[in-house]
C-alpha cells in the first residue's frame, strides 16, 4: 500500500472514530456535555436565530381574526381588580353558571399588555412569543444534528407549514411551553429537566394542554431508566413533582380527567366546531389539507418503521424520537393542533436527516434511503405551505389592529349610542368581542371562548336548540328580556337558522343594520324608544321585485331604506348588492353602474369573501 493511500485510509478511520465518539456521547449518559457546543454560540447560529424569529414574527402579525383574545382581556381585568378567582361566571345574563377557570395566568398577562398598548401590543407580544418558540425549537434540534444549515431549513419549513394557524390566541403559550419542555427533556444535561417542575406550574395555569408536559417528562423518565437499566432516583422524583405540580392551579388534578373527557368523550364541540375536528375530517381537509397531509402521515409511518428497525437514528436522537412520535399521534385529534403536528414532524425529519448525513458520508446505502424519505417529506411540507397561502396566508396583510369585518363593531356602536335597554343576544362566535366592548354595561348570552369553562355540554346544546327550535327561542326571549339580536350573515348552518327566519318575518322585530358578516335586529318598541332607525323592506334576503309588486308604498319606503343604508354602512358588499338591485328596478342605470364599480373595488380588497366570489361568477 502506497504512502498516500495509507494516509487516506488513516484519515478515513479517524473520521469514523470521531463520528462514533460523537454518537456515543449522545446516547451513553444524559449528563454528558453538548455534542456540538460551538454551534450554540457561533455567528451562524445567532444569524439563524434572528432570521427564524423575524420570519415567525412577520407571519404572525396580521389583523386579529380570533375572538378568544377579547374574553381573555376581560377575564384578566376581573382577576386583577378583584384579586380572586370567581366560582361563578359574572359575564352571562343566562347564569349563574359555575366557572372552572383553567387559564388565569395568560389572561392577566394579556390584560396588562393591553393596558400598555392596546390590541396592537398584544399582537406584537404574541408574535414575539412565537418567535421565541421556534428559536427554542432550533436550539433544541441543533444539539442533535450535525449541520446547522440543515436544522435551520427544517425549522423554517415547520414555521411556513404552521403559520396558517398562527393566531393572537392563548394557545401561543401552549406552543412556547411545548418547545421549552422539548428543549429541557432532550438536553444532554440531566439536571436541566428539574426546570420542568416550575414550567409545569406555569403551564397548568395557562392552558389545558399542560398534560403534554407530564407526558414528555414521563417519556424522558422511561428512556433514562432504560439506559441506566434501573429506576433513576432523580428522574423519578422529577416525574412525581411534575405530576403533583398540576395541583397548583384552580383546576387542580382534575386536568387529567378533563383531558381524557375531551379526547374520548363525544362533546358537541367535536361535532359542531370545525376547529375541534380531526385533520382527517372532510371539513378540514377541504379547507386546508388534502392528500399531502395523508401522504405525510403515511411517510411518518415509514419513517418510524425504519427508525425502530435499524435503531441507529433512534439512538442518535435519544428521547426525541419517541416524544415527537407520540406528539404526532396526539395532534391528529384536533385541527387547532396542526402547528404541534408539524413540530413533531420536524423532530422526526431531524432524526432522518441526522442519520442520512452520517450514513451518506460513509457511502452506506441506508443514507440514500433516508435522503429520499427526507426529500419526500420536505416536498409534502412545501405543498402544504403552498396550499396554506392559496387559502388565506397570501391575503393576510402585515398590519396591527382588528379585522372589523370579522367582528360586529358597527352594530355594537349603534347599540351603545342608543343605550338600549334589555339584554342583547350575540351568537357563539361574536360573544367574546361583545363582552370586550360592552361589559359591564351589558352581559352576554354565550361566550364561545369559555365554552368548556362555563357553559359545558348542556349550555352548548341549549344554544344549538335555540337556533333550531322556535319554542326555545321564544321562551328565552321572554325569560331573559332579550330586545336586540346580533347574528351572523349568512346564517351559520345548523346553528341559528330559526333565529333569522323568525326575526326577519315577525313584525315585532326590525332590521337596523346589515353588512357582509352581521345583522342587527331590534325589537320594534325598543327601536322607537331608543331612536334607532330601521329598514322597512330592504334586507340581504329581500326579493325587491316582489316587494315592489306587493306593496304600493314600496318604492318610497325603499328609497328611505337606501338613505338609511348609505348613512349606516356604505362600504358593505351585501348592502351595495341590494342597492344595485333597487337602482336597476327604478331605471337609474348610471347610479347602478357606479355602485357596481364600488362593489368591484371592495372585492379587490377582499377577494376571498363569498359574496365577492359570487360577483365574479
Amino acid at each position: 500500500m502506497g504512502k498516500n493511500a495509507r494516509r487516506k485510509r488513516e484519515r478515513r478511520l479517524e473520521r469514523e472514530h470521531q463520528t462514533a465518539l460523537a454518537s456515543d456521547a449522545l446516547t451513553s449518559d444524559v449528563t454528558t456535555p453538548l455534542a456540538h457546543p460551538q454551534l450554540t454560540s457561533s455567528p451562524s447560529t445567532a444569524a439563524h436565530l434572528i432570521l427564524l424569529a423575524t420570519l415567525t414574527f412577520v407571519l404572525s402579525v396580521f389583523p386579529i381574526e380570533s375572538e378568544d383574545i377579547f374574553s381573555n382581556i376581560v377575564t384578566g381585568k376581573l382577576l386583577w381588580t378583584t384579586k380572586t378567582i370567581p366560582d361563578l361566571d359574572p359575564f352571562s345574563f343566562t347564569g349563574p353558571h359555575p366557572w372552572l377557570l383553567n387559564r388565569p395566568l395568560p389572561s392577566i398577562i394579556f390584560y396588562f399588555v393591553h393596558e400598555l398598548g392596546g390590541l396592537p401590543a398584544i399582537q406584537i407580544f404574541c408574535g414575539a412569543l412565537l418567535g421565541v418558540t421556534y428559536s427554542l425549537l432550533y436550539l433544541g434540534w441543533i444539539r442533535r444534528a450535525h449541520h446547522p444549515v440543515l436544522t435551520f431549513g427544517i425549522v423554517t419549513l415547520t414555521i411556513l407549514a404552521s403559520c396558517y394557524w398562527f393566531q393572537t390566541r392563548i394557545y401561543v403559550f401552549a406552543y412556547l411551553y411545548t418547545a421549552l419542555s422539548l428543549f429541557l427533556v432532550t438536553s444532554p444535561q440531566k439536571r436541566s429537566v428539574a426546570w420542568a417542575i416550575p414550567l409545569q406550574i406555569l403551564w397548568i395555569n395557562s392552558h389545558p394542554s399542560a398534560i403534554l408536559g407530564v407526558i414528555f417528562v414521563g417519556v424522558w423518565w422511561l428512556v433514562t431508566s432504560w439506559r441506566e437499566k434501573r429506576l433513576d432516583r432523580f428522574a423519578s422524583v422529577v416525574l412525581m413533582l411534575v405530576i403533583a405540580a398540576n395541583a397548583v392551579s384552580p383546576i387542580g388534578l382534575r386536568n387529567y380527567s378533563k383531558f381524557f373527557e375531551e379526547v374520548f368523550a363525544a362533546h358537541p364541540s367535536r361535532t359542531n366546531i370545525w376547529e375541534w375536528f380531526s385533520p382527517f375530517s372532510e371539513v378540514v381537509s377541504q379547507q386546508h389539507l388534502a392528500w399531502w397531509f395523508y401522504g405525510a402521515c403515511a411517510i411518518m409511518i415509514v419513517i418510524a418503521g425504519r427508525l425502530f428497525v435499524y435503531g441507529a437514528e433512534t439512538r442518535s436522537a435519544g428521547v426525541l424520537t419517541p416524544i415527537t412520535w407520540g406528539l404526532f399521534f396526539m395532534c391528529l385529534g384536533c385541527a387547532r393542533h396542526i402547528p404541534l403536528f408539524y413540530l413533531s414532524l420536524s423532530g422526526l425529519l431531524l432524526c432522518l436527516s441526522d442519520g442520512w448525513a452520517k450514513n451518506w458520508a460513509h457511502g452506506h446505502r441506508r443514507g440514500r434511503w433516508n435522503a429520499a424519505l427526507s426529500l419526500l417529506v420536505v416536498a409534502l411540507i412545501v405543498k402544504t405551505v403552498v396550499i396554506g397561502y392559496q387559502n388565506g396566508n397570501a391575503h393576510r396583510p402585515f398590519r396591527l389592529g382588528i379585522d372589523e369585518r370579522k367582528f360586529p363593531e358597527r352594530p355594537i356602536q349603534i347599540l351603545k349610542r342608543a343605550k338600549v335597554s334589555g339584554n342583547i343576544f350575540s351568537d357563539y362566535d361574536s360573544g367574546s368581542y361583545f363582552l370586550y366592548r360592552m361589559y359591564p354595561d351589558y352581559k352576554v348570552y354565550i361566550d364561545g371562548a369559555r365554552l368548556d369553562e362555563v357553559y359545558g355540554e348542556d349550555g352548548f346544546l341549549h344554544y344549538m336548540k335555540l337556533g333550531n327550535d322556535l319554542a326555545t327561542l321564544l321562551d328565552d326571549i321572554k325569560k331573559y328580556d332579550i330586545r336586540s339580536f346580533i347574528v351572523p350573515l349568512p346564517p351559520t348552518p345548523s346553528e341559528i337558522v330559526v333565529v333569522h327566519r323568525h326575526l326577519s318575518n315577525d313584525p315585532e322585530w326590525r332590521l337596523a343594520y346589515f353588512d357582509d358578516t352581521h345583522m342587527l335586529f331590534v325589537k320594534r318598541s325598543e327601536a322607537e324608544a331608543s331612536g334607532i332607525a330601521t329598514y322597512r323592506y330592504l334586507s340581504p334576503f329581500a326579493s325587491l321585485d316582489q316587494v315592489i309588486k306587493a306593496h304600493p308604498d314600496a318604492l318610497q319606503e325603499l328609497t328611505k331604506d337606501i338613505v338609511h343604508g348609505d348613512a349606516t354602512n356604505p362600504h358593505s358588499v351585501a348592502y351595495l348588492i341590494m342597492k344595485r338591485k333597487f337602482l336597476n328596478n327604478v331605471g337609474r342605470d348610471k347610479e347602478s353602474r357606479q355602485v357596481s364599480h364600488a362593489i368591484q373595488e371592495l372585492c379587490r380588497q377582499d377577494a376571498p369573501s363569498p359574496l365577492c366570489r359570487q360577483q365574479a361568477m
